[in-house]
């Protein structure tokens, strides 16, 4: 688990939420949904709300963690992309509500 990402329900709330919105550029959150499609994920994208601006995680059921193909790399090019340390993991009842990614 990231050291800086909670897993507590009191800190999703609705500034974790604005915190995450208008942080990336269209061409940013375009070239996430498509590392994550070549990947092998088409679904929904969420991520846990964080309380440092350097870091995501993305979560995924644990289904859909099984079928990507290589996670290490796919970490690496979303941390290129969104100049960022990222973390792909369960989602679990530890991350608190998860926020879309758009």
């Amino acid at each position: 688990m990231p050291h800086s990402v909670i897993p507590s329900a009191g800190r999703s709330g609705p500034c974790a939420r604005l915190r995450l919105r208008g942080v990336f550029s269209i061409g940013q959150r375009a070239a996430v949904v498509g590392a994550f499609r070549l990947a092998g994920h088409e679904g929904p994208l969420l991520t846990a709300p964080v309380t440092r601006e350097d870091e995501s995680a993305f979560l995924l059921e644990q289904p859909a963690l099984n079928d990507l193909r290589d996670i290490g790399t796919l970490e690496q090019v979303l941390q290129q992309l969104l100049g960022r340390k990222v973390s792909l993991v369960e989602r679990d009842g530890r991350w608190g509500e998860p926020v879309p990614f758009h």
